[in-house]
């Protein structure tokens, strides 16, 4: 009779441990979903405004210049430039404390 008490008594501990993981779990998930739903909010925020500013020229293709507000210029080489200068600048440091390594 001692036997099965101990064992009962193991199961309880054991089920309690499982139901105590399985909560922390829970409210895990229910965060890293409340996250998600907020990216996915100002996501369709960003979609919306590109859109209502969005243009199309004659053949259908996107007329709109990219405008950065450090880029001297609306041309998309100088864009480019300064995007790669700028990525390199961040990666740098983002390196030295640890990061980012790509």
């Amino acid at each position: 009779m001692e036997k099965k008490i101990a064992v009962l008594e193991s199961l309880k501990v054991a089920h309690h441990k499982e139901a105590i993981r399985s909560k922390f779990h829970l409210e895990s998930m229910q965060a890293d979903k409340e996250s998600t739903l907020n990216t996915i909010n100002k996501l369709t925020l960003d979609e919306t405004a590109y859109r209502s500013q969005l243009q199309f020229d004659r053949e259908g293709a996107k007329a709109n210049f990219v405008l950065l507000n450090d880029a001297s210029s609306a041309d998309p080489e100088i864009i480019g430039k300064y995007l790669i200068n700028f990525l390199q600048h961040v990666s740098r440091g983002m390196k030295q404390v640890g990061y980012y390594a790509p």
